[in-house]
């Protein structure tokens, strides 16, 4: 196939069924199956596409269909954002310290000192806060100190999460918290993130705001799929987090947002003014709030939305054009966290006949792209052009 342009769309926690043991939780994790057993979905373009080959879902039918249909999944040891694209541009992260009693004290005093601010809790429970303790809340209230809260080892990455009440500090100052805080945790040599958050009452509680801003501290290991990509003199286009789970660089332009019609807006547009090269989202909503939130009934509708949507990229491709769809892992909602599941990857393009090519890893997408695009690229993984390219039903 003959590439010119790709839009990679990540649909956050999408998963579609187990493939190791996970019987600590007590059933057998299956995102979009548990999901709709609460209520069934209505996916016509994903269920035209495939969907139905390779999913079990009420409400979704195995019918005659008209796209490129397989499995993926994460193939190295952490079960989140940062490493599954990551792994789908060609690095697949290894063991790195995990957080899971929080960050040591003295890290912990190194950053309050620098920042001039005390710091309580330094809890593993990022990004669940409604698992905080109400009498942390108490202290946080009184004034003793910003909130920290700690992601254990979802990803490859430290995450130093700082919470602050609206009504005790403004928005704008915290993020200058945020920014002296990286500064000091870079200086001890770790690799990671500080995420800022204002903290608002809601029915007696504290609950997260919407406004949070993001200061990383970790470089993006290389060779990788983006940086070929730019390296090429093609454009490299972020939208969603994307551009946050690379650290704000490599790509030629990033449009941050985590409101789900900006995202879409932004992938459209900029996949219609894409001369050649890549666009590459991430829509969250899967993931949050419905998946950690235990909300099998809105995780349905939301991936309705998702549904309706997609076929307005289909409708724009062109012959050189390929849509990859796909999830990074899993987030069953009758459980509640991040879940090792098979993802979903659907490739859709006028110049590709429908087949089922079967399972694959992460990292075979970017090399299946970079193949495509004849792309000097030393990451891992293996190209399934000969898989997706061959014949059709």
């Amino acid at each position: 196939m003959m590439l010119r342009r790709c839009v990679l769309i990540v649909l956050d926690g999408f998963g579609v069924g187990t493939f190791c043991d996970q019987s600590v939780f007590g059933i057998k994790p299956d995102a979009l199956l548990h999901a709709s057993e609460q209520r069934p979905v209505k996916l016509p373009t994903l269920e035209r596409w495939g969907l139905g080959v390779i999913a079990r879902a009420r409400g979704l039918s195995r019918v005659p269909y008209g796209a490129v249909v397989g499995r993926t999944r994460q193939e190295g040891c952490y079960c989140g954002s940062f490493a599954a694209h990551w792994e789908m541009a060609g690095h697949i992260p290894r063991q790195s310290p995990s957080w899971d009693h929080g960050f040591p004290v003295e890290i912990v005093s190194h950053v309050s000192k620098r920042i001039g601010l005390p710091v309580i809790g330094n809890l593993p429970l990022y990004p669940d806060l409604h698992k905080v303790p109400e009498s942390l809340m108490e202290r946080h209230r009184g004034g003793e100190g910003l909130l920290l809260l700690v992601e254990p080892s979802n990803d490859p990455i430290a995450t130093f999460a700082l919470y602050a009440s609206a009504e005790i500090m403004g928005f704008e100052r915290l993020c200058g918290v945020g920014r002296n805080a990286c500064a000091a945790l870079e200086e001890t040599g770790l690799m990671g993130r500080v995420l800022v958050r204002s903290l608002v009452e809601r029915g007696g509680r504290l609950e997260g705001a919407s406004e949070r801003a993001e200061y990383g501290f970790f470089d993006v290991p290389r060779p990788n799929l983006v940086e070929a990509v730019v390296a090429s003199g093609r454009e490299a286009i972020a939208t969603g987090k994307v551009g946050g789970l690379f650290n704000h660089r490599q790509f030629s332009t990033i449009h941050h947002s985590w409101n789900t019609e900006q995202i879409w807006s932004d992938t459209l547009s900029a996949f219609r003014g894409l001369e050649e090269g890549l666009v590459w989202a991430n829509i969250n909503e899967l993931d949050r709030p419905y998946g950690h939130g235990k909300d099998p009934v809105g995780w349905s509708e939301a991936l309705e939305r998702f549904d309706a949507r997609l076929e307005e990229l289909e409708n724009v491709l062109q012959p050189e054009d390929v849509l990859v769809l796909t999830g990074d892992h899993g987030v069953d909602p009758t459980i509640g966290i991040h879940t090792w599941e098979w993802n979903p990857l659907i490739f859709v393009s006028p110049s590709l006949a429908p087949r089922a090519f079967g399972d694959a890893v992460h990292a075979d997408i970017g090399a299946t792209l970079a193949h495509w695009w004849e792309l000097p690229r030393g990451g891992e993984g293996r190209s399934l052009h000969a898989r997706v390219e061959g014949p059709g039903l």
